[in-house]
């Protein structure tokens, strides 16, 4: 019986081609480096059909990082033992917190001792550098804030800010109380939560508790 053929060993060669996850069109100029093991900070980049090959590897693990500007970073890990062949797709990264956000407001109110939840169906939500605000389309402001890192929104980051409120008193004529209070809290691409512990009102009461929790819809 013959003996098996043994195996091919290294330089082992890793090969394939970036398009945009949406698309489909290739990415040209993406950078592929390697960012660990024997072979780390080997680099090459894409052509314009998204085609890369980086060769001459050695046998183990390896680690790659595919980066392309407006795109979100993609690491894939390969285990080389033989040639390999990646198909990547990348995801446009978002640049802006800016749209319509849905979520709910809750907040206790002066003798009540359960909190109440109002449901927010729609919210404008503006951004430019590290400065956010959320405005309902009846131009009533519901909250402006600051990033602490505007770079790191992709990882959650945190917001401090001003929230501020609006109600209407009934009797013998609509009465329109706003309050304003702290808020502090944390916002990612797709989700923002900032709490208030107290909101006081221009007509002598207060809101304790006050939680605005909202999710990105475009």
């Amino acid at each position: 019986m013959p003996a098996p053929a043994p195996a091919a060993g290294p330089p082992f060669t890793i090969s394939g081609r970036v398009t945009d996850l949406t698309s489909g069109s290739p990415l040209a100029a993406t950078s592929v480096t390697v960012i660990d093991g024997a072979d780390v900070d080997r680099t090459t980049a894409t052509d314009a059909s998204g085609a890369f090959q980086l060769s001459g590897l050695a046998l183990g693990g390896r680690m790659l990082r595919f980066r392309h500007d407006g795109y979100d970073s993609v690491f894939r890990g390969v285990q080389l033992v033989a040639d390999a062949s990646l198909s990547i797709q990348m995801r446009p990264a978002m640049q802006s917190l800016a749209g319509t956000w849905t979520g709910s407001l809750t907040v206790t109110t002066p003798g009540t001792p359960n909190p109440q939840t109002t449901s927010i169906p729609e919210l404008n939500l503006t951004h430019a550098g590290s400065d956010i605000s959320g405005v309902y389309p009846n131009t009533i402001v519901l909250f402006t804030g600051t990033l602490r890192n505007p770079s790191a929104i992709a990882a959650t980051t945190d917001v401090t800010g001003t929230l501020m409120l609006t109600v209407f008193e009934g009797g013998r004529s609509i009465i329109t109380c706003t309050g304003r209070g702290p808020m502090s809290g944390t916002v990612n691409w797709t989700r923002l939560v900032v709490v208030a512990p107290q909101v006081p009102f221009d007509c002598g009461f207060t809101y304790t508790n006050v939680t605005v929790s909202l999710v990105r819809q475009q």
